[in-house]
């Protein structure tokens, strides 16, 4: 998918016979490795996972990213990833959201009965998860980034600017001390 998004990429910008997809893709994965091992949490995010693990609250990770781009942004992270029951990459479903099979994987995944979607939260940044939550039946979280278009939002259950601003009571789950 990379290199035909490259493809697209070089020939929409004009720049056959000066970069190639292949030399794109080869230069990406360079600046990639660099920026994606320096990747920081989003304000909120450890003081969830932490609270909801101490409440045995089952947690799994379904992104998009393929495991290797995954494991190069947690690096710095690693200890915290670790609490989460498994995770599911891109790279281990044949469709991608908006599709929602890798959410309805990360949840048969858990041991026991996979839950009923209406009790599974997800937690999204972007349009294309909210539109793959919401076909799995979940409740989905957005905390978009503040750059998206007003017309991209809206989709989901409940809309943060921030994670520091979710309150878990509002959805069943224990409430922050």
């Amino acid at each position: 998918k990379a290199l035909e998004a490259a493809q697209i990429l070089v020939s929409e910008l004009g720049l056959e016979g000066k970069l190639t997809p292949e030399e794109f893709v080869a230069e990406r994965e360079k600046l990639l490795q660099v920026h994606f091992a320096k990747a920081e949490l989003l304000p909120g995010v450890e003081k969830l996972i932490r609270h909801l693990h101490a409440h045995k609250v089952p947690m799994a990770v379904a992104t998009s990213s393929h495991r290797r781009h995954f494991e190069l942004k947690t690096t710095l992270h690693k200890e915290l990833f670790a609490l989460m029951h498994h995770v599911v990459t891109g790279d281990q479903v044949a469709q991608s959201k908006p599709h929602p099979e890798i959410f309805l994987k990360a949840a048969a995944m858990f041991e026991g009965a996979t839950p009923d979607p209406t009790t599974v939260l997800v937690f999204e940044d972007a349009p294309n998860g909210v539109e793959a939550g919401n076909a799995a039946g979940m409740q989905v979280v957005h905390v978009p980034d503040p750059n998206l278009a007003a017309a991209d939002k809206g989709q989901s259950h409940c809309e943060l600017t921030t994670l520091e601003k979710f309150k878990p009571e509002d959805f069943g789950l224990p409430g922050f001390p």
